[in-house]
C-alpha cells in the first residue's frame, strides 16, 4: 500500500511507471514547489527505463526543481552519473538531497527579491 500524503511513499516494489506517475502528479500540484525522488536502484521491479522517465521529467518540470537520491552501491554510482548528465542532480543520501533542495529554495528567494 502506497502513501499519497507528504512524503509520498511508493512501497518496496515500486515500478518505473509508479515513479513516473508519482513525480508527474507532484509536479502538476500547485501546492508542491519541488520534488526529491529517492530511487531505490536495487529493487527488482525497477529497470533501466527509469533513465527515460527521469529524462522526461527533466523536460516537463518547468520551474520546479527535481533532485534525486540513489542508494545501494554500484547501481547508484552508475545511475547517479547518468541522471547528472541529463540534468537531474543526484545525491547518495536523502539528507544531502534535502540540503540541495533547501539551497535551491534559498537561491530562489534571493533571486526573486
Amino acid at each position: 500500500v502506497a502513501s499519497t500524503s507528504n512524503p509520498v511513499d511508493l512501497t518496496g516494489d515500486a515500478t518505473v511507471d509508479m515513479y513516473e506517475i508519482a513525480i508527474e502528479s507532484a509536479l502538476k500540484d500547485d501546492n508542491i514547489d519541488g520534488v526529491i525522488a529517492i530511487i531505490l536502484m536495487h529493487l527488482e521491479s525497477l529497470s533501466s527505463d527509469i533513465v527515460n522517465v527521469m529524462r522526461h521529467i527533466n523536460h516537463i518540470k518547468g520551474e520546479k526543481p527535481v533532485v534525486c537520491c540513489t542508494t545501494h552501491g554500484q547501481f547508484s554510482t552508475l545511475y547517479s552519473g547518468i541522471f547528472d548528465k541529463i540534468g537531474i542532480p543526484t545525491y547518495p543520501t536523502p539528507i544531502r538531497a534535502a540540503r540541495a533542495m533547501a539551497a535551491l529554495y534559498r537561491y530562489g528567494v534571493i533571486r526573486n527579491t
